[in-house]
């Protein structure tokens, strides 16, 4: 099965979440809209940008939808960095069916 979620290109470069800081919720925010921004510049196909989010330990695993063919998804790298060991075995359906739109205030308190 080929690989389907990719790192964060190289453009948008690395996060650290720094939870001493009172924004760190809104810090992580604004990074995920930078990948969204990306995809939906870069992608391709009506669902390029959105997110889906996989359950992992105690929380989930985040991935940006770049394209759904081939089916194409970038890795975001928050919180505990949750990456999903069954990602690669998702289609494209099932990706569309768990798919939706970014909200920054979805990082606030």
């Amino acid at each position: 099965m080929a690989n389907r979620a990719f790192k964060v290109p190289d453009e948008i470069g690395n996060f650290e979440s720094d939870y001493t800081s009172k924004d760190w919720m809104a810090k992580e925010g604004e990074y995920v809209g930078k990948i969204v921004e990306y995809a939906k510049t870069k992608g391709s196909g009506t669902h390029k940008g959105l997110q889906v989010a996989l359950p992992m330990g105690d929380g989930h695993a985040l991935y940006v939808i770049l394209t759904t063919s081939p089916l194409q998804l970038i890795h975001v790298p928050i919180g505990d960095k949750w990456h999903n060991p069954l990602i690669n075995q998702l289609t494209a359906a099932a990706v569309k069916k768990m798919a939706f739109k970014y909200d920054a205030s979805d990082y606030t308190y």
